[in-house]
């Protein structure tokens, strides 16, 4: 760190605020924008809409669901909005109030934002038509998610019901079997996004 002899320099040409220098020497010229973490959640966040997109149920008209459950920062959730609007859909976020937030992370100070989609029939058709083979495993890792989310369901009944807790629901006694599962949140651990199960 070094201390310039001229308070005024600071100001000058593309030193100090005015541009790449913070007027304390620390070059900011090569500082990304957005986290490198903050850009896996976008990434995360559209692999997540393309899953929607091809596996909502839009027979009787458009589908909104929250999909993202989990925060973006704002440039990220522009760049987001755009993606979802380049494939004829419709985002939109919403702030957590603050008893959702403390139900999360009580410590943190500043509320988070989810993201709903909305997508219509037409739109899915677009991209189904335009992108066969990628729909096709869009559909497959999604079917493979609700059977691994439906085991996981099955697995926890059984441990409660050894341990006298709730009794597991017997197969079709009731449920709605056409209902589809909930959506995989990505899971942040150590600093980096990963899928769940």
């Amino acid at each position: 760190m070094y201390w310039r002899a001229d308070p005024w320099d600071l100001y000058d040409g593309f030193g100090g605020f005015g541009g790449f220098d913070d007027g304390f020497g620390v070059n900011r010229r090569n500082f990304a924008s957005v986290s490198q973490r903050a850009r896996d959640a976008r990434a995360t966040a559209e692999n997540m809409f393309l899953e929607y997109l091809v596996t909502a149920d839009t027979s009787k008209g458009s589908a909104t669901e929250e999909i993202i459950q989990f925060h973006m920062v704002p440039d990220m959730r522009k760049s987001f909005s755009k993606f979802v609007r380049e494939h004829g859909c419709k985002s939109t976020p919403r702030q957590l109030t603050r008893a959702e937030q403390d139900k999360i992370n009580a410590g943190r100070k500043s509320l988070m934002w989810y993201t709903s989609v909305t997508v219509s029939a037409a739109a899915q058709k677009a991209y189904t038509e335009k992108n066969p083979a990628k729909a096709e495993e869009l559909k497959k890792e999604f079917k493979k998610k609700a059977e691994a989310a439906l085991a996981a369901k099955k697995a926890k009944e059984a441990r409660m019901a050894a341990v006298g807790g709730a009794q597991p629901v017997a197969s079709g006694s009731g449920t709605n079997k056409s209902a589809p599962p909930a959506r995989s949140q990505p899971a942040v651990a150590k600093g980096k996004i990963t899928a769940k199960a």
